[in-house]
């Protein structure tokens, strides 16, 4: 029975303690983030299965798998890691409340490619470097209130795998994100 003052007071506490909780989380686990040692072959395709619970994904959306590479030589974790990150991204950041996903596996050369596109409202090509950068959001972000972590995230986990992450992107047509972790060759040894 407080006055609507107080009561709007109160769900703007509750919003931004909810905020600096995440951004205690997601910093966390960027603190933790280490070189991962463990090598098996992988089946990507578990490997997105297992991501995708990790993600709360809206009934709204649709996630489309084109798989042109099923097993990999690869440490799962930072995988899962990048993946859970740029799905949940893709998702938090679109401009409509429907939205595809596209996850993609294949090989070029002796690399293995990862990419998630998204339908959303795209990157303009002056923040493709700085999205990747520490608490920095893009432009197109809308009235999502991320932390700035989670691309980061992304890179720090490939520079870690000695790999590479990349955006193409331009607005309003949507966002891809590449992930080429080490070539199996370089990853036994």
């Amino acid at each position: 029975e407080l006055p609507a003052p107080v009561q709007s007071n109160m769900k703007l506490m509750m919003e931004r303690a909810s905020h600096m909780q995440r951004l205690v989380h997601n910093l966390l686990d960027y603190a933790r983030l280490q070189p991962a040692t463990a090598l098996s072959p992988l089946n990507l395709e578990a490997l997105l299965d297992d991501t995708l619970t990790l993600v709360s994904i809206p009934a709204t959306f649709t996630i489309h798998r084109e798989l042109g590479v099923i097993t990999w030589t690869t440490p799962a974790a930072p995988l899962q890691i990048a993946l859970r990150n740029l799905i949940q991204n893709a998702i938090n950041h679109h401009d409509r409340p429907d939205g595809h996903i596209t996850l993609r596996t294949r090989q070029e050369n002796n690399t293995l490619i990862l990419e998630v596109e998204d339908d959303g409202p795209g990157i303009p090509e002056r923040e493709h470097q700085r999205i990747f950068e520490m608490f920095t959001r893009g432009s197109q972000h809308g009235s999502y209130e991320g932390t700035g972590i989670g691309l980061a995230t992304v890179r720090r986990v490939m520079e870690l795998q000695e790999g590479e992450v990349s955006v193409h992107s331009t607005p309003r047509r949507g966002a891809l994100f590449r992930l080429r972790p080490p070539s199996q060759d370089k990853a036994l040894t």
